[in-house]
């Protein structure tokens, strides 16, 4: 007979501005474009309980846990755009959990709860957010993870982009309409005193990078040129 197995699922809300990021479908602990993403974590509470499989989904409730042990926490990964941690927004993540509904029989039931990760503007890959075990729930440590932009690069607060002119651009000047992950459709006119704009060259936008985490400043935006090759008629 197939094993009794619990899921996560997770849902993201709100889209994303600017350019569409690249999405990949993820599996085991991590997130996807869709909307809902159910994840099986029985293996997960086999080793928990020491690589045992048992009934129960993996707890015996005639054990007991010290008083003074440390609760288990379930860590997952958190999938955010650069939209996301640029302005600030929540994420919604529904969980589904097996729950005691009597201690002596062991008898359990299926229950989902909805964690709010309001994300700070300026966080960055690796932040954590932790919740502690409640009602009958295991704590939960959600870790951001950064999605893949379609244009911008991060490196720290700055934003980096790469931009591609023609050689016409390159000797008269250019004229750029940049999507920033905030909202702003950026404007800039290369000036004459950087003409002529060689290949590999840098302009640096001050203050149009990504936000510094506890505000108010910003980074800056780097616009790296590459010149592109004519094609031959």
């Amino acid at each position: 007979p197939q094993a009794r197995s619990e899921f996560f699922t997770f849902f993201n809300e709100g889209g994303g501005g600017g350019g569409t990021p690249r999405g990949t479908k993820s599996t085991f602990g991590s997130f996807s474009d869709a909307d809902v993403q159910n994840l099986d974590i029985s293996e997960l509470l086999r080793q928990m309980m020491g690589g045992n499989s048992r009934s129960n989904f993996g707890f015996n409730p005639s054990e007991r846990k010290s008083s003074t042990q440390k609760p288990n926490y379930y860590t997952r990964n958190v999938s955010c755009s650069l939209e996301d941690l640029a302005l600030g927004r929540t994420k919604k993540l529904k969980v589904k959990h097996p729950v005691s509904v009597s201690p002596w029989t062991g008898e359990q039931q299926i229950e989902s709860r909805i964690y709010d990760v309001k994300l700070n503007k300026g966080w960055k890959a690796g932040t954590k957010v932790k919740f502690p075990p409640s009602g009958g729930f295991p704590g939960m440590i959600f870790v951001i993870q950064e999605k893949e932009h379609r244009f911008l690069t991060r490196e720290g607060d700055d934003l980096i982009y790469n931009c591609t002119i023609s050689q016409m651009q390159a000797s008269k000047g250019a004229k750029l309409k940049i999507p920033l992950p905030d909202g702003e459709l950026l404007s800039v006119i290369t000036s004459p005193d950087i003409l002529p704009i060689i290949d590999g060259q840098n302009l640096l936008v001050p203050n149009k990078g990504m936000p510094i985490k506890g505000g108010p400043g910003r980074g800056n935006l780097k616009i790296v040129f590459t010149i592109g090759v004519p094609v031959d008629k």
